[in-house]
């Protein structure tokens, strides 16, 4: 067996005991309370699908990997291959008719966050018309993290408890719904895995 094919296995058995060892966006933490903390983070670029009819997380996944190129190809007009990074964001189509979400207004959505090293200018222009590449403006962020399996109903109680305790502490919720962000690959044990709930907040200085 070549180092190689150990340091992949390796590497996969690091993710299924939920290591997350690619480029997630960089941020500040400026406050933090019992179940949350606010971060504050950078103008970040993604690209996103938005979900014909109810949506599935595996359909709408696939397409974004294809435009990175995990399976092979990419697809993209300059065809370059890009580095998987984490979070993957995600909003359900009953989050969206509540309240619109920064990945989509009508209907359930995904997003990849892209390497820093992209914007939305420079970023390879997809030949799948069903992605928008975007960016997202630096915003404060209020974040719940929790484990297990994050379901649509699971993300949605753990939502509605933060921001119960956001409005608790005093924090504005901007007017969007919020964000599931997920860490790992699905084949990583559920209680090791890393999945946060995300809403845009004001900060208190604002």
């Amino acid at each position: 067996m070549s180092k190689v094919e150990i340091d992949r296995i390796v590497d996969n058995m690091g993710m299924i005991f939920g290591k997350i060892d690619v480029e997630r966006p960089p941020y500040d933490v400026v406050a933090r309370g019992g179940d949350f903390e606010v971060r504050s983070y950078p103008r970040i670029t993604i690209a996103k699908v938005v979900a014909d009819g109810d949506g599935h997380d595996n359909g709408m996944f696939r397409i974004l990997a294809k435009y990175i190129g995990v399976f092979g190809t990419a697809f993209n007009a300059e065809g370059t291959k890009m580095a998987m990074t984490a979070p993957v964001l995600s909003s359900s189509k009953a989050q969206a008719e509540m309240k619109p979400t920064i990945l989509s207004s009508k209907g359930g959505a995904m997003a990849f966050v892209l390497p820093k090293s992209f914007s939305a200018a420079t970023a390879p222009v997809p030949t799948d018309e069903r992605i928008k590449v975007e960016d997202v403006a630096a915003r404060h962020v209020a974040v719940h993290t929790f484990s297990g399996l994050a379901t649509e109903s699971s993300a949605a109680k753990k939502a509605a408890m933060l921001q119960d305790s956001l409005e608790k502490a005093g924090y504005t919720i901007k007017d969007t719904g919020y964000e599931l962000a997920r860490y790992n690959p699905p084949f990583t044990l559920p209680f090791l895995r890393t999945n946060e709930i995300w809403f845009s907040v004001e900060s208190k200085d604002e």
